[in-house]
């Protein structure tokens, strides 16, 4: 192999490793292993996608309750956690593990932690926001008058009305159905511009 081609081989394996290392690097840390949700969504929901029949909101394989659904950008996926698949579930309980550890789960405990094949450990539990109060939604024009905005991981509402050539004091009046506040944007909220 001449010195050229070990330049390249060699770079390519350094591109490997980086692009290992960047994905370990950004995938969510404290995440609970595939192994360890079975026996929450078999003591939630028997393993199946359905509604809570109580008074509750919670749907899907693991039971959200509406409010949690959407504050980890469930919305993204379907309305409602009944909505999305499983794996799109799985997404939004490994966000909110990750900020909650095991809390959105506690009702059903007794249940799922025997089950568990070892210790559990409890991530670091950051602040989590409140969740909204439901509200009817606004009587709105018709979508075809304004144009439409789904929140990614990031933006800020200063940085969307900048994109859309408006100021975010407008873009938070013109979204007082979706936004309490304007500090606080959720990915898969859809905004209109």
């Amino acid at each position: 192999m001449g010195p050229c081609r070990r330049r390249y081989a060699s770079r390519a394996r350094w591109g490997i490793v980086v692009v290992v290392a960047a994905a370990a690097a950004l995938s969510p840390s404290g995440v609970a292993r595939a192994a360890d949700w079975g026996p929450i969504v078999r003591c939630e929901s028997g393993g199946r996608n359905v509604e809570n029949p109580g008074p509750s909101t919670a749907s899907g394989y693991f039971q959200f309750v509406d409010g949690t659904w959407r504050r980890y950008g469930g919305q993204q996926f379907g309305r409602r956690a009944i909505d999305a698949t499983y794996e799109e579930q799985r997404l939004v309980a490994e966000r909110a593990y990750s900020n909650e550890g095991y809390n959105p789960w506690r009702a059903s405990e007794e249940c799922w932690r025997p089950k568990m094949d070892d210790e559990i450990p409890e991530p670091r539990i950051r602040e989590a926001p409140e969740p909204r109060p439901e509200r009817e939604p606004p009587h709105r024009r018709p979508p075809a008058e304004r144009d439409h905005y789904v929140v990614k991981r990031g933006d800020t509402l200063s940085g969307i009305a900048q994109h859309h050539g408006t100021t975010w004091p407008r873009l938070f009046e013109r979204n007082r159905a979706v936004i309490d506040d304007p500090d606080l944007i959720y990915p898969g909220e859809q905004l209109d511009v």
